[in-house]
């Protein structure tokens, strides 16, 4: 059987159009070129260089089996050999994990024609799922796991329908192994967790799971404990713009509400995680050895039963507090945060109102290295800046109504008007920060 050799190549400029033409006959085989077009299609490209993204193309559904190269940023090839006759070639564009163009044509290659093919690359479009039940949620749920990789997607779950959609809690990625698929949840509705145990989404390796307005629910303070946070998140990425995670006891491993690791990255901007349980660590957040960074939203009202982090627990990775607020939260060790073996900065946001026996605040512990440039963390009193009260944080039975250093290192500054941070705080008592004998704490 007469065989083609396929050349593709990526080049550096912006583009909307895939070109592609045959070189001339060359005995058995004939070669195409896969190039960059005009320089239209910035809609398509986000107005990003073409050398910052990667160009998946995929040859289907001709005579032979499916074949697929990826070419990545920049001048790159990849070579295909092919039997004659019908193929589908598909090209998607990555930008940051996600599609963001994709073209496709239907082409007859065949030994020693030189002809041209034209791939129009449009922006990607998002396949969208109304969810109204469980069996529309089963249903979108099973399409986005067959759909593929590199594949957009919208569930949306209206206000309008009269009761929440109750779904059946999981214990591995909810969908699948299927990587590089960004799916957006909406519509104001809610999600709650029905009679088995698990969580409400499960988000796997090279997965990307936005939460818009949607509410995420467990069973309430009349329900039965849950085994599992709400969202569990192991290797991809989790987005909270808005929406709310609450209600929900975990009496097994660690974060009532939102559970991160495996080098997992959680950015939250809005929303609200509350009244979530965990009978180890974690009553609303959990990161073991990922990323978390929160510049808005509120974490509140959450429980750590019996251990470390009421409001926030980081074991190793990183958590950056930019914004939003982490109060009235409750554990044993750190009713706001706590954090061991990573690294805490904190530019922004208020710690308040949170209550621990050790630092009602933060606890800091391990090799963490903490640095505070601004934010409140309110100390053990009370008080009301520019206008706004703020509920203090407290130690119940030792030092540290702030801040506990137990290991570690910790720095913190002036703010914006060059106060001290602490020491500008009105009502600021002795108790506010304990460092452990021999804890490195410095200012500037």
């Amino acid at each position: 059987m007469r065989k083609i050799a396929i050349i593709a190549v990526s080049c550096l400029l912006l583009c909307m159009l895939l070109s592609a033409c045959f070189s001339p006959y060359q005995g058995d085989t004939g070669t195409i070129t896969i190039s960059v077009g005009s320089s239209a299609g910035r809609v398509a490209w986000n107005n990003m260089e073409t050398d910052n993204f990667t160009h998946i193309i995929t040859l289907s559904d001709g005579p032979g089996p499916d074949q697929s190269r990826t070419i990545g940023p920049g001048v790159a090839r990849a070579s295909f050999i092919v039997a004659p006759g019908m193929w589908t070639i598909t090209v998607k564009g990555i930008w940051n994990g996600k599609m963001v163009s994709v073209g496709s044509e239907r082409k007859d290659i065949t030994t020693g024609t030189n002809s041209a093919i034209i791939i129009t690359m449009g922006e990607a479009t998002l396949d969208t799922f109304d969810v109204t039940d469980l069996v529309s949620w089963n249903a979108a749920v099973a399409a986005i796991r067959s759909g593929g990789s590199y594949r957009n997607y919208l569930i949306n779950i209206p206000t309008s329908i009269p009761a929440p959609v109750t779904i059946p809690g999981v214990s591995a990625a909810t969908f699948g192994s299927v990587s590089g698929i960004d799916l957006t949840i909406s519509g104001g509705g809610t999600l709650q967790l029905g009679a088995t145990n698990g969580s409400l989404l499960y988000i796997g390796a090279g997965q990307t799971v936005t939460l818009q307005d949607v509410s995420l629910q467990g069973r309430g303070t009349s329900g039965t404990d849950n085994n599992a946070s709400l969202v569990r998140v192991n290797g991809g990425k989790f987005v909270m713009e808005g929406g709310s995670i609450s209600g929900n006891t975990n009496n097994s491993i660690v974060g009532g509400g939102v559970f991160i690791s495996g080098n997992s990255t959680f950015t939250m901007s809005g929303g609200k995680i509350f009244g979530n349980n965990d009978n180890y660590h974690g009553g609303g957040v959990s990161v073991i050895s990922s990323t978390f960074t929160m510049s808005g939203g509120e974490i509140y009202s959450n429980k750590a039963n019996n251990n470390w982090g009421g409001g926030v627990y980081v074991n190793g990775g990183t958590f950056t507090m930019e914004g939003g607020s982490i109060s009235g939260n409750e554990a044993n060790y750190a009713g706001g945060v706590y954090v061991v073996n990573c690294t805490f900065n904190m530019s922004g946001g208020e710690i308040s109102g949170n209550e621990a026996d050790y630092g009602g605040g933060v606890f800091v512990n391990g090799s963490t290295v903490f640095r505070m440039s601004n934010g409140i963390i309110v100390g053990s009193a009370d008080y009301t800046y520019s206008g706004k009260p703020y509920t203090k944080n407290t130690a119940n039975t030792n030092p540290g109504a702030a801040l506990y250093v137990n290991g570690g290192t910790a720095t913190y500054g002036p703010d914006g008007t060059g106060n001290n941070i602490f020491a500008s705080i009105p009502g600021r008592t002795d108790d506010t920060i304990h460092v452990e004998d021999g804890v490195p704490i410095t200012t500037w």
